[in-house]
Parts: C-alpha cells; structure tokens; sequence
C-alpha cells in the first residue's frame, strides 16, 4: 500500500463520516428550529376562540402543540383537544412543582406530562441545558419503550431519533426512562430537573 493508496482511503472514509453526519445535522437543526418556534409560545392556548384567532393569525404556529408534527392528541384515530382538567393538571404543577395525581386510566394523563417535558426542554432550553428528565415505569421495561417511543413521535416524521429505545435527546437535554427495577441508574443522575414517575 502506497502514500496515495492511504490518502484515499483516508479521503474515502472522511466522506463516509460526512455523510453519516449530515442526517444528524439536519435532525438537530429541526429541532433547533422547532425550540425557535416554541419561543415565548404557550404550551396550548386554552381559550378556544383566542386560539383559533392565534392558529390563523401565526399560520399555525400558535402554541407548542401545533408546532409539533404530531399536532393535537389522538385517541382511537380521533384528535382531541387538551381538556379543562388536563390545564388544571399542568397549572397545579406549574405553581407548586410536585404533584400527586390518583386518577382513572385512559385520561390522557402520560401524554400529557410527555408533551410538557418536551414543552419544556424546546421553550426553555437554558432554563434545562444539560439537564436530565427522568421517567420511572412499572418493572418492564416495555412500558419504557413505549413512552419514550410516544414522546419521539411527536417530531416524526420530521426528526427520526437515533437514540436508545429508552432515551430521548432533545438539544442538551436527556429525557429516559427506566423501570423501576432499576432505579439505581437513576440515582447517580447529577442535574434531574423533571421527574415522572407511573
């Protein structure tokens, strides 16, 4: 093998890289590009009139919610709206940081809080640099997967993630979740600024 043999695999394996990278790139710049967007927007505008004037009058870029591709939440292929219990869920939280919620299944309450936590992390991303969301589960780890799998499906099909099933990534901040089997991950975590637990 030659001088010039070396450069060009050396060039070769360069491009490679580039290209490799280059997906990453166009990922990270839309999420960038939503946390823009997010700037000085509400998570979701509860008054429904106001709403509409501000969907029309920001071509859609109104709230948190209609920025995401995922738009509103869907439930057995039909779109619901965010309802007056889920604001009170999110003002509760809001003002005083904790909250304990004994609730029925099926209320929206898991999607909710995911959205939120990306809410957070795109609004306010120096509020939460280099933080870490964590979310506890039950025991599987399947339950795991399938939040974080929902939380990623927010930004799909526009930004498709190449990180772990458990974890998402969203500029510097890390939101995953662990069973609570094994919780010790969790506890070394230095700068947890949201914790979840169901």
């Amino acid at each position: 093998m030659t001088l010039k043999d070396l450069k060009a695999i050396m060039m070769e394996d360069q491009k490679q890289q580039s290209l490799i990278q280059q997906p990453q790139t166009i990922q990270q710049n839309k999420i960038v590009e939503y946390s823009r967007l997010c700037q000085n927007r509400p998570f979701w505008i509860w008054d429904s009139q106001y709403h509409e004037a501000e969907y029309k009058r920001l071509d859609g870029n109104c709230c948190f919610t209609h920025i995401t591709p995922a738009q509103e939440p869907m439930k057995y292929g039909k779109r619901h709206k965010f309802y007056d219990y889920q604001q009170q869920i999110l003002s509760t939280l809001e003002q005083y940081k904790r909250l304990y919620l004994l609730k029925a299944g099926g209320i929206g309450a898991s999607e909710l809080l995911l959205r939120y936590m990306a809410y957070l992390c795109l609004s306010q991303p120096d509020k939460f640099k280099d933080s870490q969301m964590v979310i506890i589960t039950g025991p599987r780890i399947d339950l795991s997967i399938s939040l974080v799998r929902r939380l990623k499906a927010l930004f799909y099909p526009d930004v498709v993630f190449e990180d772990k099933e458990t974890v998402c990534q969203l500029l510097t901040t890390r939101i995953e979740a662990f069973p609570s089997n094994s919780l010790q991950a969790a506890r070394g975590l230095p700068n947890v600024s949201f914790y979840s637990s169901r």
